[in-house]
């Protein structure tokens, strides 16, 4: 990761691969130090008080309030345009396996349900909607009762 300020991190999608992977395997090796078994069922959010940009495909600086991998979420609580009560549902539900709720990338969308317009919806996995996130849809409660974590 690169610092763009003492308060700030920029990353790469590699980066973040990286880094998930990383901080999954200490935090199993933390648990398994404390005698403490590691159960997959479990989601971890951390919170932090940096800020958080991402390069996009464009090579633009575009900053991202949530990051989550394979369980792991990280909410970046230092951005200036965050909203809590929507964005850590939206990063939670993340880390339980929902996607977002609109067009992405090719690979991305091979795995959706449903595909809407982005900014569209009142859905919390939808973007560019903030002032109406408040909804799921029937087919994404059935997937969250479904993941390893409703267990």
């Amino acid at each position: 990761m690169t610092e763009g300020s003492t308060h700030s991190v920029k990353f790469t999608e590699r980066d973040k691969d990286d880094f998930f992977n990383n901080l999954g395997q200490l935090y199993i090796l933390k648990r398994t130090n404390a005698g403490q078994p590691y159960d997959r069922r479990q989601l971890l959010l951390i919170f932090t008080n940096m800020k958080c940009m991402k390069t996009t495909q464009e090579g633009k600086n575009q900053y991202g309030n949530g990051i989550t991998k394979s369980g792991i979420s990280m909410m970046f609580m230092a951005n200036n345009d965050i909203r809590p009560h929507q964005e850590i549902p939206h990063e939670i539900m993340h880390g339980a396996g929902l996607p977002h709720s609109f067009k992405e990338t090719t690979e991305k969308d091979k795995a959706k349900t449903h595909i809407f317009k982005q900014g569209s919806t009142d859905n919390y996995m939808d973007y560019n909607n903030e002032a109406k996130r408040k909804h799921l849809w029937h087919w994404q409660w059935d997937k969250l009762y479904k993941s390893r974590y409703a267990k």
